[in-house]
């Protein structure tokens, strides 16, 4: 599993910031936890790649991240569980959660 799944953007495939590209990779509920059980125990920056991966895995992300919509809704919801998840201890149901989000 990688942590960090760099889009056409930052690989250099694709040179127009403006142009919108797809950057959905699916996460298992088993990776959702191993990315969780790994953040918890991280500092930044890993802990933000973490988060960004988590991003990734919502059916229908973008690049660049929209900030309206359905899926930028999502990711609002799913960053805001990350913080509360961080302060908390892993729990089976919190991976549940994760993998709601992103594919409701």
């Amino acid at each position: 599993m990688q942590v960090k799944i760099p889009c056409p953007h930052e690989s250099g495939q694709v040179k127009d910031f403006r142009e919108v590209l797809a950057n959905y990779h699916p996460l298992s509920k088993e990776e959702i936890a191993e990315l969780l059980k790994l953040a918890k125990n991280s500092k930044d920056p890993l802990t933000s790649h973490i988060q960004v991966r988590l991003n990734q895995g919502i059916v229908g992300m973008v690049c660049p991240r929209p900030t309206t919509g359905k899926v930028a809704e999502k990711a609002r919801e799913l960053n805001s569980f990350f913080v509360k998840v961080l302060r908390e201890e892993a729990k089976p149901a919190n991976f549940e959660r994760f993998h709601q989000i992103m594919t409701a």
